[in-house]
């Protein structure tokens, strides 16, 4: 009897829950909005009369997680500089973007770094009493990924300037680079997505090991740029003249690789995923694969290359002979980045202190995890902004700095503007080529006069023999002028 009495009212517990939830907004919106007006009452009672002109009041209409709130408050004249202002939106931090609470602002980020646009606008709707349209999202996603851009080209100015100092000390810094190729709208082929993480080492978790300082960065800029990128962000953290070893992973592409012929105490490896992935795609013949990967996993790499070589010269098919020509091309372009930085006699790792050392190989699993698993995949096509931005996103999330910079962004966001950076570097290159000039001229005539002038002393004023820093990669760059 009581089953058919509920099902005739259509009652269930959802039913109730939703009805009891959509009750407790309706009540917080009206709280909400007598706690705004009393407020702009305090305000007109007790603000500055001889600065502040009231000229009228007016309604405004915000959508919160609780459903869109209407309110009045008053508009005023600051006479000091003849501007309009709201006082009640400066006195509460009222930080919109269009007419959405900073609060409904970060569901939206939140629900959009998991879901599609259209998906996080179904999810939005469905867990709060407000209706947002997915190009509603896209735009507040595109928003706070060219804040991002921002605040990201703020700081490679200061980098380029020189006026980063970081204070955490470490004696080794681990990186990792490599791309992703996204659908990109109105392109024929996929675009290459750079993406690039810095740690301090391993610690262990149950029964694997987690890294540790982990960040991670992303965008479509030139190789050169995506170093300056990563490269800032190491000098506002780390004290640099205390790290002595920068190990750097990657897959052999030249924009990974480029930044390590200027720097000495940046050691550069060859992924050990793509150094066996290379050798069982180009390898057509089983047992000599195996061979050759053998002599690769007991790292005798000469021998390694001469049985490709062998290989080679056997090899009749053109098809096959081009592979492992290629084959021998990667591994002899890369030869000295083949070895383990723990192998390396060149160099010295120092202890760790508290944490381990181990080998490097963790960009496939940042790849689908960080980005791919959002923006590859699932039939979507990027505008490259909004692949740019997205990935930025995504980056500040998996490096567990989402809701802190999505908030600085909202108090900040407008008063950040891009820097010309290659405006910078100009000035840069324009000042080394008067301070190498000068020395140099100084160098020959005093070597004229000593009758000992070679030009090996021309080049150690210009490099030195101390720490390869940013300029000494400007100047390395003129040496021949």
């Amino acid at each position: 009897m009581n089953n058919i009495i509920l099902d005739e009212l259509e009652l269930n517990f959802n039913n109730i829950e939703e009805e009891v939830y959509g009750i407790v907004c309706e009540a917080g919106l009206s709280r909400i909005k007598l706690m705004l007006e009393n407020v702009d009452n305090l305000i007109f009672e007790s603000r500055d009369t001889k600065r502040y002109r009231y000229k009228f009041k007016t309604e405004k209409t915000i959508q919160t997680i609780m459903g869109d709130l209407t309110f009045s408050r008053r508009y005023y004249i600051d006479k000091y500089n003849n501007r309009g202002v709201f006082l009640m939106d400066d006195a509460l931090n009222l930080n919109l973007v269009g007419r959405t609470s900073e609060n409904l602002i970060e569901k939206m980020i939140d629900t959009a770094v998991d879901s599609s646009y259209r998906k996080s606008a179904a999810k939005i709707e469905k867990s709060t009493l407000t209706k947002v349209s997915h190009q509603t999202i896209k735009n507040k996603a595109d928003y706070f990924g060219s804040a991002i851009e921002k605040i990201e080209n703020n700081r490679v100015a200061k980098y380029l300037k020189g006026e980063l100092r970081g204070k955490r000390e470490v004696n080794v810094l681990f990186e990792e680079k490599d791309g992703v190729y996204l659908k990109i709208q109105g392109k024929k082929n996929k675009q290459e997505l750079k993406v690039g993480k810095i740690y301090e080492g391993w610690v262990k978790k149950n029964d694997g090991y987690r890294t540790v300082g982990t960040r991670y960065f992303s965008g479509y800029e030139k190789g050169s740029n995506f170093d300056n990128l990563i490269n800032s962000h190491i000098s506002e953290v780390y004290n640099q003249d205390k790290i002595q070893y920068t190990i750097l992973n990657g897959d052999g592409a030249p924009w990974i690789s480029a930044e390590t012929e200027n720097d000495i105490q940046k050691i550069y490896q060859l992924d050990l995923f793509h150094i066996f992935q290379k050798a069982n795609r180009k390898i057509k013949d089983e047992e000599s694969r195996k061979t050759v990967k053998k002599l690769l996993k007991e790292k005798k790499y000469d021998e390694a290359l001469e049985k490709i070589k062998e290989l080679i010269n056997l090899e009749t098919d053109k098809k096959a002979n081009d592979e492992l020509k290629e084959l021998y091309s990667y591994y002899k372009n890369n030869f000295n980045a083949l070895a383990r930085y723990q192998d390396r006699d060149d160099i010295t790792i120092p202890p760790p202190g508290g944490i381990e050392y181990r080998g490097l190989g963790t960009m496939e699993s940042t790849i689908r995890n960080v980005v791919a698993s959002r923006m590859k995949g699932n039939g979507t096509a990027w505008s490259i902004d909004g692949a740019n931005h997205m990935s930025k996103i995504l980056c500040l999330k998996h490096s567990d700095e989402l809701k802190g910079k999505l908030r600085t962004i909202l108090r900040n966001g407008r008063v950040i503007d891009f820097i010309d950076i290659n405006e910078i570097i100009k000035e840069q290159l324009k000042e080394s080529r008067k301070t190498i000039n000068a020395e140099v001229k100084a160098l020959i005539k005093g070597q004229k006069k000593a009758g000992k002038y070679n030009e090996s002393m021309k080049s150690s004023i210009i490099y030195g023999q101390g720490k390869v820093t940013r300029t000494r990669e400007i100047l390395k760059s003129l040496s021949g002028i």
